[in-house]
């Protein structure tokens, strides 16, 4: 059995070589990657969580959220909602809650969904509007891009402020994703050109390349070692490997060319969910394999835009 160690980013985090933990509790394995320090100096393999339930969020102008769970794929509506209508904003998640950051539709707050209740609260207020619709999180934030600039949200007072250093291009109506909560990746969008910009939460330093798509209207989700962008008008699901951060385009596609949908993910598979061409629908991505279907469940009313996040544990 593998070590219980805290402050790490999610609840009760295991260093553990053994596959056989996997999806026993909160035990999170990544059996490629290399340790990597954290913030509070305890070493940790790289990590990606369990996953029990994914939640859809506001999108054409909607307020209300739909929750999937993981282990049987069924989506219905929970009670809260985000307070205000929404779209085209993003979302991220801690390891007790998740959170909407802010929409395109003039509403600059910040909703909390927390996860032992399904009740929501509002938290803060961003400090720029946009398409702020490519969002990931490290274990201790969530961070927000859009224009160059990156808004972070600290988890442990739930403040916005902004980072210093900024991105090489504009990714407002782009995706983003975590790499093992190390890097944080940001590209295309709606003047992105074909930028890559790479976060390292540990420095929150950026780094730009010339290996972005140039997508518009795009969304992503991740697995342990690669990104997964769709949208752009299109059915094709583009794959961002982490180890080379090299793009290649999956074989199987999606059941519709889509555009403005949202991503999230369990440990083994990643679903794009709603957005215009497939309003209503959620389709799997299933990381061993790279193949696509779409579930039987669909989302409870038709969601353009909206925004997605995982309960971790």
């Amino acid at each position: 059995m593998g070590i219980l160690v805290d402050n790490g980013p999610g609840p009760n985090f295991r260093q553990t070589d053994k596959p056989s933990e996997v999806g026993q509790g909160n035990v999170w394995y990544n059996p490629t990657s290399n340790r990597t320090s954290m913030a509070d100096g305890v070493d940790y393999w790289g990590m990606i969580p369990v996953g029990v339930a994914g939640y859809i969020s506001d999108g054409g102008g909607l307020s209300s959220i739909d929750k999937m769970l993981f282990s049987i794929e069924s989506i219905s509506s929970i009670s809260s909602n985000i307070g205000s209508a929404g779209g085209h904003g993003g979302a991220v998640h801690a390891s007790t809650a998740g959170y909407v950051m802010g929409t395109y539709y003039g509403n600059n707050g910040v909703w909390k969904v927390t996860f032992s209740t399904d009740a929501t609260s509002s938290v803060a207020t961003m400090v720029l509007g946009g398409a702020r619709t490519s969002t990931c999180e490290s274990g201790l934030a969530g961070y927000s891009g859009g224009t160059t600039q990156i808004q972070k949200l600290l988890f442990s007072g739930e403040a916005i402020s902004s980072i210093t250093s900024t991105m090489g291009a504009n990714h407002e109506d782009g995706g983003a994703v975590q790499a093992n909560y190390i890097y944080g990746y940001f590209f295309s969008g709606q003047t992105s050109g074909t930028y890559l910009d790479r976060l390292t939460f540990s420095s929150e330093v950026i780094t730009s390349t010339a290996n972005g798509l140039g997508r518009d209207s795009y969304r992503a989700t991740e697995s342990s070692s690669a990104g997964y962008g769709f949208g752009y008008t299109s059915a094709v699901v583009d794959k961002l490997l982490f180890s080379t951060e090299v793009w290649s385009v999956l074989v199987s596609t999606l059941a519709a060319a889509i555009e403005d949908a949202a991503g999230m993910a369990s440990s083994s598979r990643g679903y794009c969910c709603g957005g215009v061409g497939a309003a209503t629908t959620a389709n799997r991505i299933t990381f061993s394999s790279d193949s696509i279907a779409s579930i039987s469940s669909v989302l409870s009313a038709s969601r353009v835009g909206p925004s997605a996040f995982e309960n971790p544990n």
